[in-house]
């Protein structure tokens, strides 16, 4: 059975991830939609690490890195908007895969030849019509420019990936350490006081020296809700000499929030 998953992210990827500077450097992200790890090599990262406790958004991932990687920007919007709420075409599919990792290959061949047909997934992402899931997607994405598009191919061509099927509180199991690194909402599909204390002791070690983490992201729908306090606990943090501070921007009708710690 496919367990849910994020087709495309509903987070507003371009106006927090330049923040970060990443370029040059190696990053640890969530995969979920796979526009992170697309906004990463955006921003010039020399390779990435994708985990997830999820293996088919790792999958699903994977594909979109071949599409946006086989593609010019109007066949990535055929590919995902033309038909939103049908199967995944078998033209398509075979312009792109070549360039899927090969993990992956032998999953989306069954699913794209209808071995895998109980439960599929929704190209569009986000539930409405596809109009409005590209316009989400033209927000959140700064790959949706085309300028920005061609430099993510070109990104693409030289950033060297790496999909893991991992839970958050193993990642200190890689055993390395990383300039950036991105979180997103996990906070908020786990126990709040054992991510917290996660984040407080093991995982800094996953931060390199001058590196920076996005431990939580946070949607407020009332734009009118008077200035956050920072509800993750980083006390512990702190006290091991960290920074910590939070990125608020617009989006769409409501503000969102980005907690960062950073290693001196």
């Amino acid at each position: 059975m496919i367990k849910p998953h994020y087709a495309f992210t509903n987070e507003g990827l371009r106006h927090y991830l330049p923040l970060f500077n990443m370029a040059g450097k190696n990053v640890l992200t969530v995969a979920s939609s796979g526009d992170q790890i697309l906004g990463c090599a955006l921003e010039g990262a020399r390779d990435i690490t994708a985990f997830d406790y999820n293996e088919y958004a790792l999958k699903w991932a994977g594909l979109k890195v071949a599409v946006a990687k086989s593609l010019p920007l109007h066949g990535f919007l055929d590919f995902y908007f033309d038909n939103p709420r049908g199967p995944i075409k078998k033209q398509q599919y075979d312009a792109v895969r070549d360039a899927v990792d090969p993990q992956f290959i032998p999953y989306w061949d069954e699913f794209v030849h209808n071995k895998i047909r109980k439960n599929r997934y929704t190209l569009g992402g986000y539930g409405g019509e596809p109009r409005a899931d590209i316009a989400n997607f033209n927000e959140n994405n700064a790959y949706s420019e085309h300028g920005d598009y061609a430099e993510l191919q070109k990104n693409l061509a030289s950033t060297e990936l790496k999909y893991v099927h991992m839970d958050v509180f193993d990642l200190p199991k890689l055993k390395r350490k990383y300039g950036a690194i991105f979180l997103s909402n996990i906070r908020s599909h786990v126990t709040e006081e054992v991510y917290d204390k996660f984040i407080n002791t093991k995982f800094p070690k996953l931060i390199a020296k001058g590196g920076r983490a996005a431990v939580n992201h946070k949607h407020c729908y009332c734009s009118n809700e008077p200035q956050w306090t920072m509800d993750l606990d980083v006390e512990g943090l702190k006290k091991r000499g960290f920074s910590c501070r939070e990125h608020e921007y617009e989006h769409d009708l409501h503000r969102c929030r980005v907690t960062e710690v950073a290693r001196a």
